[in-house]
C-alpha cells in the first residue's frame, strides 16, 4: 500500500482509539478497569485523600447513642477541668429539625453516663435544647451536646449571688443579671454557652439572633428601659466581638413591662434580671 495513504489511516485509526478512551473514561466516567494503566497497581493510604479527623465526641443522626473519636479521653477531661469543687456541670443535649424533641434528652442523659467513671454524678445535671440553627445530614457525624457550669446555688434558686446563670427554656435561652449589674454578665458558665453558640452560628449564614433585655421594677421605667437596652447590648458586643456580624443581631428592651415571675418577692425580681436570646432563621 502507498505510504501517503496508508500513514494518514493509522493517524486516523490512532485518533479514533484515543478519542473514544476520552469520551469514555473522561467525559462518560465509565472506563472499564482493562483500560486502565494503572489498573493493576495496589492502592496506598498515600494514593487517597486522608480521611477527616472524627470528633471527640459525636452523634449521628436520629440517634442518642454517642461516637467516641480521636481525643475523647482528653476532650472529657477538659470540660471536668473547668469545674470548680462545687461547680454543678449541666449538660445540654441538642436536637435537630427532622430529629424527635426527646432525643436531645437521651443525648444528654447517655452523655452523662460516660462522666460517670470520672466524676459525681450527683453534680451533673441534663437539658434538652431544640437547635434550630445547624442542619444536620443522614450521615456525617455532629456535636450533640454542650455544657454549662453553675454555681450551686444558682441550680435550684438562680440568680440568688452575685453570678448570673444560663438557662435554656425550650426555643430560648434566659441569662440572668445581678441587680442593677451590666458589667458582671459574662461569667464562665455564660461564656460557655455563647462560646458555643458562636460555634453554631459560624456554621450557617441563614439566622437572626434576637436580644431583648429585661429587669425587675425597682427604679422608674425609663431608667430600666435604658438597663435592659444595656444588657442586650452587652450580649450582642460579646458575638460580635466573637465573629458574629452585627446586623445579624437584633437587640431591644422590655424594661420592666414583662416580669416572668412577682416582683413582689426578691426571688421573683432576681428571675425578671434576665436577657432573652432567640435564634431563628431566615
Amino acid at each position: 500500500m502507498n505510504s501517503r495513504i496508508f500513514l494518514p489511516l493509522v493517524l486516523f485509526f490512532l485518533l479514533l482509539i484515543g478519542g473514544s478512551y476520552y469520551y469514555v473514561c473522561h467525559i462518560k466516567q465509565v472506563c472499564p478497569e482493562s483500560w486502565s494503566a494503572n489498573s493493576s497497581k495496589q492502592a496506598t493510604p498515600n494514593d487517597s485523600v486522608a480521611t477527616e479527623k472524627t470528633l471527640p465526641l459525636s452523634f449521628i443522626k436520629n440517634s442518642a447513642d454517642p461516637i467516641q473519636g480521636d481525643g475523647f479521653e482528653e476532650y472529657i477531661n477538659n470540660q471536668i477541668n473547668r469545674l470548680s469543687e462545687s461547680d454543678t456541670l449541666i449538660i445540654v443535649g441538642r436536637y435537630f429539625d427532622g430529629e424527635n424533641e426527646n432525643i436531645g434528652l437521651e443525648r444528654a442523659e447517655k452523655v452523662k453516663l460516660l462522666f460517670a467513671d470520672r466524676f459525681d454524678v450527683n453534680r451533673i445535671k441534663t437539658q434538652s435544647a431544640h437547635d434550630n440553627i445547624v442542619t444536620v445530614s443522614n450521615s456525617k457525624p455532629f456535636e450533640g451536646v454542650s455544657y454549662n457550669f453553675v454555681k450551686p446555688n444558682n441550680i435550684e434558686n438562680p440568680n440568688t449571688n452575685e453570678k448570673p446563670m444560663v438557662e435554656i427554656d425550650g426555643d430560648k435561652t434566659v441569662i440572668h443579671f445581678p441587680s442593677g449589674s451590666v458589667e458582671k454578665i459574662i461569667t464562665d458558665d455564660v461564656e460557655q454557652y455563647l462560646d458555643n453558640l458562636v460555634s453554631q452560628l459560624k456554621q450557617s449564614s441563614n439566622y437572626k439572633v434576637f436580644v431583648e433585655g429585661h429587669t425587675d421594677n425597682e427604679g422608674d421605667t425609663e431608667s430600666n428601659y435604658q438597663l435592659g437596652r444595656k444588657r442586650a447590648w452587652v450580649i450582642k458586643k460579646y458575638l460580635m466581638d466573637k465573629g458574629l456580624e452585627p446586623l445579624k443581631i437584633i437587640t431591644s428592651s422590655k424594661g420592666q413591662t414583662e416580669p416572668a415571675r412577682s416582683n413582689d418577692t426578691e426571688d421573683g425580681r432576681a428571675y425578671n434580671r434576665r436577657v432573652i436570646l432567640k435564634i431563628e432563621k431566615n
